[in-house]
């Protein structure tokens, strides 16, 4: 299974998602071609397209790839299988460390 953090870049909010799935390494491109499918060929991914406000991104993705059966066969087509996304946000984040921040004082 390949793997794929997809961070939203933000100064009010850390939000990120692991993406997961079975299929070409490289997700984007085939993913792409399958969601415009999707929305340009099913009522399903039609409505999912207009409630996005046009706007169809990871988050509005982390519903439809559990919920909705078009799109999984579409999916499967472009050759991705098994898709899960994991979305995190925390917007009550403090800021004063991040990952990089040094945990042993000298």
């Amino acid at each position: 299974m390949n793997q794929v953090i997809v961070p939203r870049v933000s100064a009010d909010e850390t939000t990120f998602a692991i993406v997961r799935w079975t299929g070409p390494k490289k997700l984007l491109h085939p993913l792409r071609a399958a969601l415009t499918e999707w929305a340009k060929t099913t009522d399903e991914g039609r409505e999912e397209w207009e409630n996005s406000s046009s706007d169809f991104n990871v988050s509005d993705l982390s519903n439809a790839c559990y919920e909705d059966e078009p799109l999984k066969g579409i999916l499967a087509k472009h050759g991705i299988t098994d898709l899960q996304v994991e979305v995190y946000s925390d917007s009550d984040y403090p800021g004063n460390w991040t990952y990089d921040t040094v945990l042993v004082d000298e």
